[in-house]
């Protein structure tokens, strides 16, 4: 019944009939094309929704799914609009001048705090924390600060991503050089040495070892990729990193006004609230309560974070380069 409550107020909201559709949904015809980058499983847009919003728009929905920013941004001839999931995204994509500007309607309801791209090449539909995996079946002590890891309590039960290979975890550890100073940073990663199972070399790799009861807790997770009851996301009071995910609309686009409409369509309340009940992301409509399963966003400082939101994206393959010989002593 929700699904089509859902369906029939999109329709509704574009004027479209429920049993008709134009001839841009013919199997013919390419519809609107999207591109997009994975994340740990795959093809994350929620597949229950795509229906509805096809038939809204009247346009088939065709998600092209790519493991690389680059390779996303080179392939703008072929695609209508692209979902980038972090600021490096972000920032080469408008330095690519290959992006419309659009200022929806929406936007005087997003979250006062979601200070993103006000130039209007990319507009905000939801957004994740860095964080923390623990495994409350083996820990019931959950560290609430990074300060916490260094307690004997927690020796040999870390996975940490390679920060060379993954950028969430690449954004942990620089982040640990905002946090403790670039000398600082060296005394802790050294501090939590007899703390870490083992450094792996991929993302599901690292969730495999935890699923697996090899170790409690994986550095460099995100909130969006837990689907497991035991595994519960934890956003540490001295330490966060919040990544906007963005939409743009391709210069070259021959759809460009289906697009925008799109772009309306994923920042009204219903969808919103599909992708923080479906994917455990936080909605940026200040009026969609979040998900309540996940962690409240009170722990953490947004003007400390906004503060080195720059400098994390800026200095993290110079210091990871200067400083790699830390995770390979670990």
């Amino acid at each position: 019944m929700k699904k089509i409550a859902i369906a029939f107020i999109l329709i509704f909201a574009f004027g479209c009939k429920k049993n008709a559709r134009s001839s841009d949904t013919s199997s013919d015809n390419p519809g609107l094309k999207i591109g997009i980058t994975r994340n740990l499983n795959g093809e994350w847009f929620p597949k229950n929704i795509k229906d509805s919003l096809e038939t809204a728009l009247q346009h088939r929905l065709e998600f092209v799914y790519f493991d690389g920013i680059g390779n996303l941004l080179e392939n703008e001839d072929s695609l209508d609009l692209a979902i980038g999931i972090d600021k490096s995204f972000l920032r080469q994509a408008i330095v690519s001048k290959k992006f419309s500007k659009y200022k929806s309607n929406a936007l005087n309801k997003i979250k006062e705090n979601i200070n993103f791209n006000k130039s209007c090449y990319f507009t905000p539909i939801f957004y994740d924390f860095v964080c923390i995996l623990a495994d409350t079946i083996q820990i019931k002590a959950i560290p609430l600060t990074l300060g916490k890891f260094q307690e004997d309590f927690y020796n040999d039960q870390l996975v940490f991503t390679n920060p060379k290979v993954f950028a969430y975890s690449r954004m942990f550890y620089v982040k640990t050089l905002a946090r403790f100073t670039q000398n600082g940073h060296r005394q802790f990663w050294g501090s939590i040495k007899n703390k870490v199972r083992a450094i792996v070399s991929n993302p599901a790799y690292g969730l495999r070892m935890i699923k697996a009861q090899e170790a409690a807790f994986w550095i460099g997770g995100v909130s969006y990729c837990v689907h497991y009851p035991r595994l519960q996301p934890i956003l540490l009071a001295d330490l966060s990193i919040r990544d906007v995910f963005g939409v743009g609309i391709y210069k070259n686009s021959g759809k460009i006004e289906v697009a925008k409409k799109f772009i309306d369509l994923l920042l009204s309340d219903q969808i919103q609230e599909i992708f923080t009940n479906q994917l455990a992301v936080y909605p940026v409509i200040k009026d969609v309560a979040s998900n309540p399963k996940l962690p409240a966003e009170n722990f953490v400082d947004e003007s400390k974070d906004a503060i080195k939101s720059g400098y994390i994206d800026w200095r993290s393959k110079l210091y990871l380069d200067k400083h790699h010989d830390l995770f390979e002593n670990l």
